[in-house]
């Protein structure tokens, strides 16, 4: 008995140093982002406010508080704290395969600032004397939430437009635009990081229904005609596509939804303006689809890496057009 009495003396003196507090709040902030990205992601298949902005939130309270519960901190040690249990959080997602390195990057600021927001407040209830199972009452609100994300999935669209000039005659940009040659202008910094891009296009037809398909990093497209004017316009709906991008992860498989389905491209269109008997105007447009919450925060990302791919082709077919014109 007297042994038992003396572990337990250690464990409740140990429990109140301060390098006690300081691993517990960091593992168990490591644990939250683990367990929330598993439920948010391959339960409920929602990627939204609940895993973008409320898990780093709780995560930073609770850290916040458990740093501080016994042993107040500074502001910048709990901010660094609450960022490196953020971080060793993220390093496990890699690990046990749930997420890849870039998606969690593109994800970083959102989820700093709103770990460092929840930091602060878990900060402020230690410092005060709050009750002790208020981290785990906000633990609890984030199977709730994804529920929420899941039951009314966020879906917005919009549609990007880019041009180029290409000093050659009409003919010859339509020939470029249907040609089936590889694309040779080297990815962008989006395709490189592992977001799906083009390399080549070939058409089974040259009408209105014909088919398209695409040859992305991730997979092929398939594509149906939907306008076909000579020399002067080429429309098609995507039918089905690739994963939107390809995960920089140790493992060959990654258990990320997102990769499918959340981030489309729908019709798109080439249009050809001829402003004289050797130059043209080729523009590409088109409709975009996006499921993945916050939207303003998202959608700027996804129209750069749209748009990014889109000036890339617009390139490859300049280039192309004015080698043969010359």
């Amino acid at each position: 008995m007297a042994e038992r009495r003396g572990v337990g003396q250690w464990l409740a003196e140990a429990s109140r140093t301060k390098t006690f507090q300081v691993v517990v709040g960091t593992l168990s902030g490591v644990a939250i982002i683990v367990l929330a990205v598993a439920i948010s992601a391959l339960v409920f298949h929602a990627y939204g406010w609940g895993l973008f902005v409320l898990t780093p939130f709780v995560v930073g309270i609770t850290t916040g508080f458990l740093v501080n519960r016994h042993e107040l901190q500074s502001m910048k040690a709990t901010n660094g704290l609450v960022l490196l249990s953020a971080a060793l959080g993220c390093f496990g997602l890699i690990l046990f395969a749930l997420e890849g390195l870039i998606c969690l990057i593109l994800a970083s600021p959102l989820g700093a600032l709103a770990a460092i927001a929840g930091g602060a407040v878990g900060r402020r209830a230690a410092r005060i004397g709050k009750d002790p199972m208020g981290p785990i009452y906000c633990v609890a609100l984030l199977p709730a939430m994804f529920m929420v994300d899941a039951a009314f999935p966020p879906t917005t669209t919009f549609p990007t437009s880019e041009s180029i000039i290409v000093e050659a005659a009409a003919p010859k940009v339509w020939d470029a635009v249907i040609s089936d040659e590889l694309i040779q202008v080297p990815p962008t910094l989006a395709g490189r990081l592992g977001l799906a891009y083009p390399q080549r296009a070939h058409l089974s037809g040259r009408r209105v229904g014909a088919v398209r398909t695409g040859y992305f990093s991730t997979g092929e497209t398939r594509e149906q005609v939907t306008n076909w004017d000579e020399g002067r316009s080429l429309g098609f709906m995507v039918l089905t596509q690739p994963p939107a991008m390809k995960e920089m992860s140790p493992y060959q498989r990654v258990h990320a939804p997102h990769v499918n389905g959340y981030f489309e491209t729908g019709e798109t269109q080439f249009l050809l303006e001829p402003l004289g008997p050797q130059r043209t105007r080729l523009t590409i447009r088109a409709a975009h689809r996006l499921k993945i919450d916050p939207i303003i925060y998202w959608e700027p990302i996804a129209r750069w890496a749209a748009s990014s791919n889109t000036r890339r082709v617009l390139q490859d077919l300049k280039l192309k057009a004015e080698t043969d014109a010359s």
